[in-house]
């Protein structure tokens, strides 16, 4: 059992949905994006096979600062109450025109004193570029102590309210494409079961010159005239026309479904 669904029945099991901030966002830099509160802390997201999917990712725990308001009673207690939106910020590095992300999935797993809560959310991704910043919505976290002051008759009372902190204690993130290819699947803190479905010009693949040689490439770019294969990371410009019949008619689907 992996790390997520043991924090699902280490407590409570509550549906968390209607807490979700909805204040992501997708940035082309770092200088765009805004600044959390505290330096992110990195986590390191997985799948059992190790695969990079079909760009690198990094990912970190973010929060910024929403409130912090202090509240103070009649019987001179006194109470502070913090508001953080908590959430995920995944980096993307080297997506290609062939690789380009569409949307991001995130299920978390959060948990607060001993429960343990479930949200799950999608965010749009309608920027372009080999460089992404991706802020997800993640949820508003209200903890600390608060003081209500109550009156009986000539008497005034304090009672004061402790609100846990939640954390985010597991997460399974998924980036696809605009036809729902899946471009990237990991896991945190354990490996996410299954590697990424990548479309097929994502995988490696054999090609064949027409004198014979082959060559184990996935394909970064194609035109008419030529396709861009990248192989151990590597990027090797072909033209087209000194590829076999069968890998050419591959290569012109491809760029079809990349218009």
């Amino acid at each position: 059992m992996n790390s997520f669904n043991a924090a699902l029945l280490a407590g409570v099991i509550l549906l968390f949905v209607s807490n979700l901030s909805g204040q992501g966002g997708v940035y082309l830099s770092g200088a765009d994006a805004p600044r959390p509160s505290k330096t992110p802390s990195g986590i390191n997201l997985r799948n059992s096979s190790g695969s990079e999917g079909a760009f690198n990712v990094r990912v970190s725990l973010a929060e910024m600062r929403v409130e912090s308001d202090s509240s103070k009673g009649g019987a001179g207690m006194t109470g502070r109450l913090n508001v953080f939106r908590k959430f995920f910020r995944v980096e993307i590095a080297g997506a290609t025109r062939l690789s380009q992300p569409a949307s991001l999935s995130v299920k978390y797993a959060i948990q607060e004193g001993e429960g343990i809560s479930t949200a799950e959310e999608t965010v749009s991704i309608d920027a372009q570029g080999a460089n992404l910043i991706i802020d997800t919505g993640g949820f508003e976290d209200k903890y600390g102590t608060e003081v209500k002051s109550k009156t009986s008759g000539s008497k005034v009372t304090s009672t004061k309210y402790k609100h846990f902190e939640a954390e985010i204690v597991a997460a399974h993130i998924t980036i696809t494409d605009k036809a729902g290819a899946e471009l990237y699947v990991g896991g945190w803190p354990e490996a996410e079961s299954r590697p990424a479905n990548l479309p097929e010009h994502l995988k490696v693949r054999a090609y064949t010159s027409i004198d014979g040689r082959q060559l184990n490439a996935i394909v970064s770019a194609v035109d008419k005239e030529s396709v861009i294969f990248l192989i151990n990371g590597r990027p090797f410009k072909v033209d087209l026309s000194k590829l076999t019949a069968p890998d050419r008619e591959f290569l012109e689907k491809v760029r079809m479904q990349s218009q």
